[in-house]
């Protein structure tokens, strides 16, 4: 899912959530607190997504980047 900050985040089958802040060049993990299958994740607001998967829908907190974090990733 493309956020309104502009990250991408993906979910994986394993329950992973990864995050990207330079338009999906590279992608970091997302600590989750219970991982479980995702087959959807979508948007939720603020710093939230809201990830869905075979036991339901489950709001997830995203971790807020800085912009000077994101821009010193960036060679």
């Amino acid at each position: 899912v493309l956020r309104a900050d502009r990250s991408v985040v993906l979910a994986s089958q394993a329950g992973q959530l990864l995050r990207s802040d330079d338009n999906g060049a590279s992608f970091e993990p997302v600590r989750v607190p219970a991982p479980r299958p995702a087959f959807a994740v979508s948007d939720a607001g603020e710093d939230r997504v809201a990830v869905a998967g075979p036991g339901g829908v489950l709001l997830q907190q995203m971790p807020t980047l800085h912009r000077e974090e994101v821009n010193a990733k960036k060679p």
